[in-house]
């Protein structure tokens, strides 16, 4: 599916670093294709196809909608928080085209061809539209990622922590314990050496993390208690949620599909958790998160318009 002419794709892959041809391009998405669907029919395989589709089948609708909610008021949250990253650089930006650029974002993360992100769009987008050096838009949408990115993580070990299986593993909750004021340190050490960020930035983008991140993993609730999962392993099933998240992240299939059922196979397994209810559970999610990204559609047509207003704003600030 390409929704933007070519000559803006070529030059955003230019921009990204990662000038393909449209063959390569081509070749890429039918790798990632066949990759997606390889790791699906792997998944389905190993699994009781029947009792898995039954469980998506029987869940109920408005279990569906309410978690579909709350991925949405996440979604904004995190367009926030990528607004405070680039106040705290200089470049005030009103809660419209945030939230409207976040959304196209993601849709083009879910529909470009080939390697193009929906961040690498977004630099782009602000370069030619608004002026934002593109190594800026880069620094701050990484800040904004690893911000999120971190907050995945420490509610995952939480989760884990908490976990009746982790006293059955030996040191578990010690290593868990560990793992949080580890977790810290990597991230603080990171942002200061890579993204050249203040610890003091990343606290104040913290705010929109934190709730952000704790509306997703509350959006795993309503599907697994509504496929019937045991409500004495659901912080096992939204860690394991929250980590194939975070493994989700690479570039390796059609939008995540097929990574995150592979994780709730294997991750399943090892945490004596329902298979066939976690890989219906990660269906789920991947259809209502394509369905939020699809949302940028919405947005799409009125970007350029919102653009136009931004920069009128932009050139009226002192």
């Amino acid at each position: 599916m390409n929704i933007l002419p070519e000559k803006d794709i070529a030059e955003i892959e230019t921009e990204e670093g990662k000038k393909t041809s449209p063959h390569r391009a081509r070749l890429m998405l039918l790798a990632k294709l066949a990759l997606t669907g390889g790791m699906l029919a792997l998944v389905f395989a190993r699994i009781d196809f029947a009792e898995m589709a039954s469980r998506l089948r029987n869940l109920p609708p408005v279990n569906v909608l309410f978690a579909f909610v709350l991925l949405n008021v996440a979604q904004c949250l995190s367009a926030l928080r990528m607004r405070y990253y680039f106040s705290v650089a200089g470049w005030r930006f009103a809660w419209r085209f945030t939230v409207a650029i976040y959304y196209v974002g993601a849709l083009f993360n879910l529909v470009l061809p080939g390697g193009i992100s929906g961040d690498g769009y977004k630099a782009w987008f602000l370069k030619r539209n608004l002026g934002v050096p593109l190594g800026l838009a880069v620094r701050r949408m990484l800040s904004e990622r690893a911000n999120g990115l971190f907050f995945l993580l420490l509610y995952a070990l939480i989760l884990l922590l908490l976990s009746p299986l982790s006293d059955n593993l030996p040191g578990g909750k010690t290593l868990l314990a560990l793992g949080i004021p580890g977790l810290v340190a990597c991230y603080l050490v990171s942002i200061r050496l890579v993204m050249k960020e203040l610890p003091r930035t990343a606290l104040g983008a913290s705010r929109f993390s934190a709730a952000s991140q704790l509306l997703i993993a509350l959006s795993a609730l309503p599907v697994f208690l509504g496929m019937g999962a045991d409500t004495g392993q659901i912080s096992d099933y939204v860690a394991l949620f929250l980590i194939s998240s975070v493994i989700t992240i690479l570039p390796i299939s059609v939008g995540g599909a097929g990574v995150r059922e592979m994780t709730f196979l294997y991750g399943g397994s090892l945490l004596h958790l329902d298979v066939e209810l976690g890989i219906a559970a990660s269906l789920a999610f991947f259809a209502m998160q394509a369905a939020t990204s699809l949302v940028g559609f919405v947005f799409l047509k009125r970007l350029n318009a919102l653009a136009a207003e931004q920069r009128t704003l932009l050139e009226k600030t002192p």
